[in-house]
């Protein structure tokens, strides 16, 4: 019998628009996970902030974070696979996104614990995410006053938060000198509206590579893969996956990349979707 794997990005996918994951699609991925689909999610978010909203999933197989920054076990957070951005990339990195006027955010790992720096706070959408983490009383936030002196641990991400203009020149000012590199993505932020949001990470952070590494840890292997996605960082991901599966509130170009095309995240389509599936429809 072919084995499938079912993989689900959060936000604008799985969550609804205001973050929350409804009761409905909780009972009915429990319902089918219990049943032995073979269930997971691929999200940008960290496992510190991605756990409060899945936290009763009764998920069994690692989940991919960070946008495939780490493969995580979900029921002890610990880390199974972690893609840092290389060494001679990420000063120069810094240095790039200072000389665009920007500040970041910086995601790490060191001796067992996740970490998430900055310095400097110089715009609104960046005192906006500041003040959503200390109120969920994210244990990663740290304040430094030297960034530099923190890349000697794992970096993952640099997380910057900014103006479109000076987000899209920024992108293109990393693309231009550390494009082999680095994985960047950026995009307006869903909840931050008005603010764009910048990512750069290790070229083999992306979520189609967190499957490839899923698979091969959870002897998954020959499973055909089912992806949902909405946003920049799923295109890959859904490209490469034996179905892609865009939710209608999805970017264009997510819906073009995908080989099905479903309703919207605010009614629950990711759950009715895999329902379908295991009823046979």
């Amino acid at each position: 019998m072919e084995k499938h794997l079912y993989i689900t990005d959060l936000d604008g996918t799985l969550l609804r628009s205001n973050a929350t994951l409804s009761d409905y699609s909780r009972d009915t991925i429990n319902k089918l996970i219990k049943e032995g689909m073979n269930f997971t999610f691929a999200t940008a978010r960290s496992i510190e902030s991605s756990k409060p909203i899945t936290k009763e999933l009764e998920i069994s197989l690692p989940v991919i974070t960070a946008n495939g920054a780490f493969l995580t076990d979900f029921k002890t957070h610990r880390h199974i696979h972690v893609s840092e951005i290389e060494k001679c990339v990420k000063k120069r990195a810094l240095e790039i996104i200072h000389s665009g006027g920007c500040e970041p955010f910086i995601s790490s790992h060191n001796n067992g614990s996740d970490n998430l720096y900055f310095s400097n706070i110089n715009c609104e959408g960046m005192n906006i995410f500041y003040r959503d983490r200390v109120e969920n009383k994210d244990r990663r936030l740290k304040k430094t006053e030297d960034l530099y002196g923190r890349l000697f641990e794992q970096v993952v991400t640099f997380n910057v938060i900014n103006e479109f203009d000076k987000i899209e020149r920024l992108a293109g000012n990393l693309e231009a000198e550390l494009g082999d590199s680095l994985e960047i993505h950026y995009s307006e932020d869903m909840y931050l509206r008005g603010w764009c949001w910048l990512t750069a990470q290790s070229k083999y952070a992306t979520k189609e590579n967190g499957i490839r590494l899923l698979k091969e840890f959870s002897s998954l292997s020959d499973s055909k893969v089912v992806a949902f996605g909405d946003n920049v960082n799923d295109i890959k991901m859904i490209k490469s996956a034996d179905i892609g599966v865009a939710v209608a509130n999805a970017l264009k170009e997510v819906k073009l990349s995908a080989k099905v095309v479903i309703g919207e995240n605010d009614i629950d389509s990711v759950a009715n979707y895999l329902l379908g599936i295991q009823n046979g429809n």
